[in-house]
């Protein structure tokens, strides 16, 4: 894997965060799975892992990277808060991949939304 880092672009060092922490995660993932499903041979068995985490977008990653420093239960307001100032224009991004990791598994929506109350996810 190679990486090309620009260290005057913040923007693009968080990104590179992001997408370097979803890497970091998925090693972990495939680490703790040899030692707790390895077959014996020294290869794992097929590793299902969720799609939104291998198939996700660069706008994802740093939405991703907010959704993994929250507790396990959020709501959609404290994910707008923690993106800072690119936040409110991204309530769709944000929206769009919550919808997303629900239909993937990975997260559930604890309490439906309603008025002005944000909806409460749950990370599964």
């Amino acid at each position: 894997m190679k990486i090309e880092i620009d260290l005057d672009d913040r923007r693009q060092l968080e990104k590179t965060r992001a997408e370097l922490q979803r890497y970091l995660g998925i090693i972990e993932f495939a680490l703790q799975e040899k030692t707790t499903n390895g077959n014996g041979n020294g290869h794992l068995e097929l590793l299902q892992i969720p799609t939104i985490h291998t198939n996700i977008r660069n706008e994802d990653a740093s939405i991703m990277a907010v959704i993994d420093s929250l507790p396990k239960r959020f709501s959609t307001t404290d994910v707008v808060i923690g993106m800072g100032d690119e936040g409110k224009e991204k309530r769709g991004a944000i929206k769009s991949l919550l919808k997303r990791g629900a239909e993937n598994g990975i997260f559930q929506i604890a309490t439906q939304g309603r008025g002005r109350r944000p909806t409460e996810w749950e990370k599964v």
